[in-house]
């Protein structure tokens, strides 16, 4: 089934994107994944192997789904390259998807925020996206433990008494259930030039990626912070070890702000930062992708600390900046105007973004002003 062009998605954008305003904590993702008995593990299987894992997903998640919950649910080889890579630019397929193709699933809600994926590292990934500060990731695992069984009644799923459920890499055996929370770190990022956050996470055993992860460079200083591997059921210390984290890296992050607000040396940095992207984001005749990320990093922290002001109204802010991201995307501007050379699609973006940003946004800098 093919219920949609994946282009018709692009008339939103995915939930975590639209949560862009700046705050510290945006939101979590929670992450529930399933492999089933008597199947070898996508990585190893034959596509007849996953056509056959797939049909018996397919027919649960019409059980445990309503009927119409999906916009898009489509398998790997219905999709032209082009659509496949316009997906991954969005983060709604992973790479492995892409090339994997037979038995190969991603089924999207309307609303963008579940993502269904077939045959990805497991067989099965549930990815939930919630807004949100503290108290909602305190409640996301103990929500998603609830889902949980509703799935674990109708598929017959790979377990072990001792181990718990059972996944392609053995260190993930245990619960199924993961929660990653979307950061969002400019004052770290600028206050801390040295800050590895990657393998200061990794040390605490929390999983660090960008939250654009087709970029390379500029990561627009958004990531996502996965929970550790819960390898005994009901592992609420390892949760709640994760959850303090998270708390300590917000602090962090309100410090660094803070502090940069009060130096004259870091604030003076902070307006010749902001001032660079507002030229970026209102006078470029060419730009590229990765230096769009780090001008709207900037606009958000501008906005957020009131460096900044804009005249469109609140309820636009969100929605502009979130389009300036999703309708910006290479592969976007390939597909729906027809940009097929890196110049083009350069020149296009800049004139989008001037639109977008300078014309429907309306910014001021009342520091340059006066």
């Amino acid at each position: 089934m093919r219920t949609c062009h994946p282009l018709e998605l692009c008339n939103e954008p995915p939930a975590f994107v639209r949560s862009c305003g700046g705050d510290v904590l945006l939101g979590h993702n929670t992450l529930m994944e399933f492999n089933l008995r008597g199947y070898p593990f996508p990585g190893w299987s034959e596509a007849e192997d996953r056509r056959e894992v797939s049909e018996l997903i397919l027919a649960s998640l019409d059980d445990l789904f309503p009927a119409d919950e999906w916009v898009l649910q489509a398998e790997m080889k219905q999709l032209t390259k082009e659509e496949r890579m316009l997906l991954i630019e969005r983060e709604q397929i992973t790479p492995s998807m892409a090339a994997r193709m037979d038995g190969v699933y991603v089924l999207i809600n309307r609303r963008q925020n579940i993502h269904a994926f077939i045959n990805d590292e497991e067989h099965l990934m549930i990815q939930t996206y919630h807004p949100g500060g503290m108290k909602g990731l305190k409640n996301a695992r103990r929500a998603a433990l609830a889902d949980q069984q509703r799935f674990l009644k109708k598929l017959p799923v790979a377990f072990d008494q001792r181990i718990g459920l059972l996944f392609s890499d053995p260190c993930k055996g245990g619960e199924g259930i993961w929660v990653a929370a979307l950061v969002y770190l400019p004052g770290m990022m600028m206050a801390y030039h040295n800050c590895n956050l990657v393998d200061s996470m990794s040390d605490m055993g929390i999983l660090c990626l960008p939250a654009l992860s087709h970029t390379k460079n500029e990561q627009g200083d958004l990531y996502w912070l996965c929970s550790p591997t819960t390898q005994y059921l009901r592992d609420d210390a390892n949760y709640e070890t994760f959850l303090c984290a998270i708390q300590e890296l917000c602090d962090r992050e309100e410090e660094a702000r803070r502090d940069i607000m009060s130096g004259t040396s870091s604030l003076h940095f902070l307006r010749n930062e902001l001032e660079a992207a507002l030229s970026t984001l209102t006078r470029s005749k060419s730009l590229s992708y990765r230096s769009l990320l780090h001008a709207l990093s900037m606009l958000r922290i501008g906005l957020a600390l009131g460096e900044l002001t804009v005249e469109a109204p609140a309820g636009r802010v969100h929605q502009l900046i979130a389009q300036a991201y999703t309708q910006t995307l290479p592969t976007y501007l390939q597909l729906a105007c027809n940009s097929q050379t890196l110049k083009k699609r350069r020149s296009l973006r800049a004139a989008l973004v001037k639109k977008l940003i300078g014309e429907e946004l309306r910014i001021h800098a009342p520091f340059i002003e006066n």
